[in-house]
């Protein structure tokens, strides 16, 4: 079992439920259908990551990319550097474009076409702020990179598990208003009082002589 990062007691009529977050070891890699993400994977392979895969622009970033990996002087064409990349895709009318390093986070594009490219990011057309769409969404790319993945399990009053859910990213100490741990614990607290509810509820029916129905 995975290292508690932290827990908290939520009192209800029930009794005394608990809260552990805990490290997520296994974690899958994130997933956004609107984000583009593409990565360059080297001399072998051009990993494509997510989002619109096979339109005319992915797949020019992708030749782009391979030409990167061979380090190939022979190809004449405007996507030769970092900075003609984010030119071409933003003149193609995407927004919110950036490069990434390999650790996803966002890069200064730079005009020397021998400058290895890593990565490029962009967000989906209906994006209301592009660049903070891409920005958030490569903020979960980075925490699975850096394995600041975490999960949560909730303990009734007796010690059973009545809920768990993993796979959040990002720093689960982090108690700001929208972060993830403030969103777990109110998902925990609206189940530990369903959950002390339904216990109550069959109680009553024992209680009132209700113990099955035929």
């Amino acid at each position: 079992m995975s290292d508690i990062l932290d827990s908290e007691t939520i009192h209800t009529a029930a009794g005394d439920y608990e809260i552990q977050w805990r490290d997520d070891y296994n974690p899958d890699q994130p997933y956004d259908s609107g984000l583009t993400l593409l990565t360059d994977g080297g001399r072998d392979r051009i990993d494509i990551l997510e989002g619109d895969t096979d339109s005319a622009e992915s797949l020019a970033v992708q030749e782009a990319f391979d030409k990167h990996a061979y380090g190939s002087d022979s190809w004449d064409w405007q996507l030769r550097s970092g900075a003609a990349i984010v030119r071409y895709l933003t003149l193609k009318g995407k927004r919110g474009v950036t490069l990434v390093d390999e650790n996803y986070r966002p890069e200064r594009p730079s005009t020397d076409r021998r400058e290895r490219v890593t990565g490029v990011a962009w967000a989906p057309d209906d994006a209301t702020n592009p660049d903070q769409y891409t920005r958030l969404q490569l903020a979960q790319w980075q925490a699975w990179q850096d394995g600041n993945v975490f999960g949560y399990q909730l303990f009734d009053p007796a010690g059973r598990i009545v809920d768990e859910c993993w796979g959040f990213y990002g720093e689960y100490w982090d108690e700001k208003p929208d972060s993830e741990r403030t969103y777990t614990l109110r998902e925990a607290t609206e189940a530990a009082l369903l959950d002390a509810e339904n216990r109550a509820r069959a109680v009553n029916l024992v209680g009132a002589g209700f113990v099955g129905l035929i």
